[in-house]
């Protein structure tokens, strides 16, 4: 594919690695393969080329107590949820904005309302908190809340495109996600 691509310097993958022969980056010693930090699979290298996190404008960031990745609350602890964005370079780009949660078993989305709503887990049945181009979103409380149950809850902060009201995981998306265990 890239076989003696001497010129070629950097190759960009918004998924979780792939399967690839042996010989696809020959000859091609400028390359480096670049990776987002949301996906899995990485190693150093990548068909024989290193391989480095990218860090694309804009990325979507959701945290919950001002921490990203595992918070861990007591039940009688407030937890807040909060996302940020810069757009960057993709100010003005139509896209969808998906803010996701689930609680357990339960799966709920934040409407265009703010409101959370409840879905049975299909994601083709929750729908976009936004519709519009991205913009640089300051950090904005999402949802706050004393007394949450002992458990384990998830949140999505995700921008895809195009935007046409489809969240579509295997497309052009961009997410982030913060875990919050309560005991």
């Amino acid at each position: 594919m890239f076989f003696s691509c001497t010129s070629l310097a950097g190759v960009y993958f918004w998924g979780n690695v792939p399967s690839v022969g042996l010989n696809v980056f020959t000859n091609a010693n400028n390359a480096t393969v670049y990776y987002l930090a949301v996906t899995t699979g990485w190693g150093t290298t990548f068909g024989g080329r290193p391989t480095a996190l990218w860090n694309p404008s804009p990325l979507p960031v959701i945290r919950a107590n001002g921490a990203s990745d595992t918070v861990t609350v007591n039940s009688s602890e407030a937890v807040s949820i909060s996302v940020e964005m810069n757009a960057g370079s993709y100010a003005g780009t139509e896209v969808d904005w998906w803010i996701i949660a689930q609680a357990g078993s339960s799966w709920y989305y934040l409407n265009s309302a703010i409101q959370w709503t409840s879905f049975n887990g299909i994601l083709s049945y929750c729908h976009p908190v936004y519709q519009n181009a991205l913009f640089n979103l300051p950090v904005t409380e999402v949802w706050n809340i004393t007394g949450l149950s002992t458990g384990s809850y998830t949140f999505w902060f995700a921008v895809d495109y195009p935007m046409d009201g489809i969240l579509d995981v295997d497309g052009q998306i961009l997410v982030d996600s913060v875990n919050v265990t309560v005991q």
